[in-house]
């Protein structure tokens, strides 16, 4: 992986620390079971989209894209950023590089994505509270919301770095066939 690919620097920059990763994995439950429909709303709205649907020739591959990110979002619940994440990171941007997908639509199917977890930890947390449960400030609450976000920004930061790497090596092979393409026309007149 490239210097851009520093995990350890990312988590320390977004404070993803012990604590933040054992919030991750302590919600991890919430996360796993408000994932399908998480994710059957996501591409309810990719099947409605049809600038994102082409993507997907048919239903099989969804239902492979759908199991890949549920794979991907156990990994990322489970708060053990590792060699694992970061191949699986990897292949996701690699991927998305790819077929050409543009970050809009990965980033908006984030949001919806994180819309359906996010009401499923505040659900969760709602319903553990009772009327003899010592009273709760929301403090437990907004560092849960908190970890979950900075994992799903973390994750959009490495893939959407991988498009950047995708571009700049696009890029720069375009330079050398145009500077190739120069030399041959000055050294043909």
């Amino acid at each position: 992986m490239s210097d851009a690919m520093n995990l350890d620097q990312r988590l320390r920059f977004l404070k993803l620390d012990k604590a933040a990763r054992s919030r991750l994995a302590d919600a991890r439950p919430v996360i796993e079971a408000a994932l399908q429909p998480s994710l059957e709303a996501f591409y309810a709205q990719v099947r409605a989209t049809p600038d994102v649907a082409r993507f997907f020739g048919a239903e099989s591959q969804i239902a492979g894209a759908k199991d890949a990110q549920a794979r991907h979002w156990g990994l990322i619940a489970s708060g053990a950023f590792d060699p694992a994440y970061v191949e699986g990171v990897r292949r996701i941007g690699q991927t998305h590089a790819r077929i050409g997908l543009e970050p809009r639509w990965y980033i908006g199917g984030y949001a919806l994505v994180l819309e359906g977890l996010i009401e499923a930890i505040v659900t969760s947390h709602a319903k553990t509270r009772s009327l003899f449960s010592k009273r709760d400030d929301g403090k437990a609450l907004s560092a849960t919301l908190a970890s979950v976000v900075k994992a799903a920004m973390l994750d959009m930061d490495f893939v959407i770095s991988l498009y950047l790497e995708a571009a700049e090596t696009k890029r720069l092979e375009a330079d050398q066939k145009r500077a190739e393409a120069e030399a041959e026309q000055t050294r043909v007149v």
